[in-house]
């Protein structure tokens, strides 16, 4: 049975009036206008509610959230690292947009797909190693060791109406929020 509430940014998940807790649910972060990363920040907000979640359950309540780095994610997808030589930019795009500079990388947005790939390719970093900024932002100069490695995906893809896809299947996603935390979820309006 499912609550009629249910908050992973609660201390108590089923009660409104408990106070809030950044141990699932990490804290909002701002993308800034500049930059089409949004698709990394919903695939990394569901990601790190995830890793949170099982972070509790396997008993550790230590930890802090880990807050990872869409600027390596988004950087990754398109190119290769820079490795210290700005002429080694290999710029891949499969929406053919034009790239002449790096800090354009970081506005050729994505999808859950390209996500999957990346993570478990390369896997996150903290953005403490690589840190987003709302302003310009650089390449990746180096591969750094990955924090955690994606190695199961769940995807649930409607087509047609999908406002009419999740009101029919409410239920289903509501227990894939209370099993599994947050849910990444994108669609394209030009498709």
């Amino acid at each position: 049975d499912l609550p009629s509430f249910f908050d992973w940014r609660r201390t108590t998940t089923t009660d409104r009036t408990s106070s809030l807790t950044n141990n699932i649910i990490p804290v909002i972060r701002d993308q800034n206008i500049l930059h089409g990363t949004c698709w990394t920040f919903a695939a990394f907000a569901s990601y790190e509610s995830n890793w949170n979640l099982q972070l509790r359950q396997a008993g550790n309540t230590t930890d802090s959230a880990p807050y990872f780095s869409s600027r390596y994610l988004s950087w990754l997808t398109y190119e290769l690292t820079l490795d210290n030589d700005p002429s080694t930019l290999q710029h891949f795009s499969p929406w053919g947009k034009t790239i002449s500079t790096p800090d354009q990388i970081y506005s050729v947005g994505g999808t859950q797909q390209l996500v999957q790939a990346m993570l478990t390719r390369f896997g996150a970093v903290t953005n403490e190693q690589c840190p987003y900024s709302t302003g310009p932002m650089a390449g990746v100069d180096q591969v750094i060791a990955p924090t955690g490695l994606l190695h199961d995906m769940l995807g649930s893809f409607g087509n047609g109406n999908i406002h009419g896809y999740i009101k029919d299947n409410l239920a289903y996603y509501k227990e894939l929020i209370k099993s599994y935390g947050a849910l990444s979820m994108a669609m394209n309006p030009d498709w």
